[in-house]
């Protein structure tokens, strides 16, 4: 690997040339990196427990809400920011309503971030550093994060990869236009998942520091920006109030639920290893490793930043401000999952740490990452390789046998624009229905919504009632599998439930080709109330 002084730049020192060369080399891995996941999750479909990304559903179900006419916290329940649903609403208005559609937002999100990842380590590493850490960022985000899905977090994980990219370009090349970018692209992930808020002091500290009033100014008037205009967008369509009453219910009700131990994986690490013998049991251990990498890389970086004294520059040290706060914003839920998001900036740290180990320590890292990388590449390829394909009312869509069995049969079962309700906890399913929920929600999660969601759910549906219901089994072990912090008290809707036992009747044949638990629920004319 090549020495760390070959990315080592101060402002004015870089030849037009050379700047060139890494612009260029980061837009070549932003469309290598674009190539590579759109055929692996381009039309990739995860809907069923225990594997998928269910959560992908409450995006796509948001943004069809809004090209119906229907606003965020006024209309439909959403805590979180706005702009995912926002983004989402705008990539299915350009390109229509289908998975692909949704996707070119989540593979453009994920080549960004590797992208940039690229140029801020070519410029604070080098650029042996910057491309072995592209391709082991691709290689990782491929093969160990399951089937990946759209969702606020990429959302403001690339406006924050590409904010930081901003300030320390402003910083080696003096653009004015710059500072100002940043800190609207800055403004914007906070809007789409508000605790990277977090983000935006140490940000504001860096433009600040490397050109004082002018810099810090430049910077906040970009926050300012967006921020004025995302707060006028959702006055005008009266959702302001309502979006900061959404903003304190999170605030009590989230993190009961949600809190994870840093580090944590749901099923525990145990569960790599379940049924596991001889060379089966080498492979698991090497890819709980690799998985519980995402944990290790922020104390790599603290690691260096304390202990390595070429790599304590005033940079360097805002950057790991930006690492501290985006780390802190996965809080309360740390697991491994939910911490992969928020490491981009460690991970330029750690790359450049490592840079400074001595040759042979070098030799042997590269010859470790290599093998990661040709392992998890493997292992993405041969997955996608195995997977079955459907046409569907939303695209071309690619899946294991089950989750492409459910959807077909949902799409049989439920017609475009029927009445149709989910429950509790499947947002995916009115996306592959296009059916119309009768309710504000498009998922009720055990132990993080109350009494009184649960009240005003069932009080729409008692006005309104669905004439089919999708309904799965959330077992209390299931529940503590995904959210151990779940109070026992809470993990059952029991009056929507009892609703249900009284007023539909299951369809049998449904039932029997999906034994997982998925039960469809057709309104019974007889004793319906």
């Amino acid at each position: 690997m090549a020495s760390m002084q070959e990315g080592s730049y101060t402002q004015g020192s870089t030849p037009l040339g050379r700047r060139g060369l890494d612009a260029a080399t980061a837009g070549a891995v932003f469309v290598c990196t674009a190539l590579v996941l759109w055929w692996l999750f381009g039309q990739r479909l995860g809907i069923t427990y225990p594997k998928g990304t269910n959560d992908e559903g409450i995006y796509l179900d948001g943004a069809r809400r809004i090209l119906a006419g229907q606003i965020p916290y006024r209309d439909f329940f959403a805590y979180l920011g706005p702009g995912a649903f926002w983004n989402t609403a705008a990539a299915f208005a350009v390109f229509g309503v289908t998975m692909e559609a949704a996707h070119v937002l989540l593979v453009a999100d994920v080549a960004l971030i590797t992208a940039c990842l690229y140029w801020i380590t070519a410029k604070l590493g080098g650029r042996t550093a910057a491309l072995w850490l592209a391709a082991f960022y691709v290689a990782d985000t491929a093969s160990l994060r399951g089937t990946l899905g759209v969702n606020h977090r990429w959302d403001s994980g690339a406006l924050l990869a590409l904010a930081a990219a901003l300030l320390l370009y402003a910083s080696l090349s003096g653009a004015r236009w710059a500072w100002t970018a940043a800190g609207a692209l800055a403004a914007y992930a906070a809007w789409t998942t508000p605790s990277m808020i977090l983000v935006l002091p140490p940000m504001l500290g860096w433009a600040a520091y490397e050109r004082r009033w002018t810099g810090g100014c430049l910077f906040a008037s970009g926050v300012a920006g967006v921020s004025a205009a995302a707060a006028g967008v959702l006055a005008a369509q009266g959702a302001l109030v309502p979006m900061a009453r959404e903003m304190l219910w999170a605030s009590a009700n989230y993190s009961g639920a949600n809190r994870f131990p840093y580090g944590g994986v749901v099923g525990g690490y145990g569960g790599f290893f379940s049924g596991a013998r001889g060379v089966d049991f080498v492979v698991a251990g090497v890819v709980m490793g690799l998985f519980a990498l995402q944990a290790l890389v922020p104390v790599v970086a603290a690691a260096g930043l304390v202990l390595s004294r070429q790599l304590r520059t005033a940079r360097m040290w805002w950057l790991g401000a930006c690492a501290v706060g985006a780390i802190a914003a996965a809080a309360p839920r740390m697991d491994v999952g939910h911490i992969a998001y928020s490491t981009t900036f460690a991970w330029v740290i750690a790359a450049c740490a490592l840079m400074r180990l001595p040759r042979l320590a070098r030799t042997i890292l590269s010859i470790a990452l290599a093998a990661a990388i040709v392992l998890m590449a493997f292992g993405a390829i041969g997955v996608r390789a195995r997977l079955g394909k459907i046409e569907s009312r939303v695209g071309t869509l690619y899946g294991d046998y089950d989750t492409l069995s459910l959807a077909r049969e949902l799409e049989q079962a439920v017609a475009p624009g029927e009445s149709f309700f989910a429950f509790p906890y499947l947002p995916y399913a009115y996306f592959l229905t296009q059916g119309k929920n009768p309710t504000r929600y498009s998922y009720l999660q055990p132990g993080m919504m109350t009494g009184r969601e649960e009240a005003a759910a069932l009080a729409e549906l008692r006005s309104a009632p669905p004439r089919k219901v999708l309904y799965f089994d959330w077992k209390p072990e299931f529940i503590l599998w995904g959210w151990p912090s779940t109070d026992p008290k809470r993990m059952r809707f029991k009056m929507i439930e009892s609703w249900l036992r009284a007023n539909y009747t299951p369809d049998e044949q449904f039932s029997r080709a999906h034994p997982g638990g998925y039960q469809l629920l057709v309104w019974n004319e007889a004793h319906g109330r």
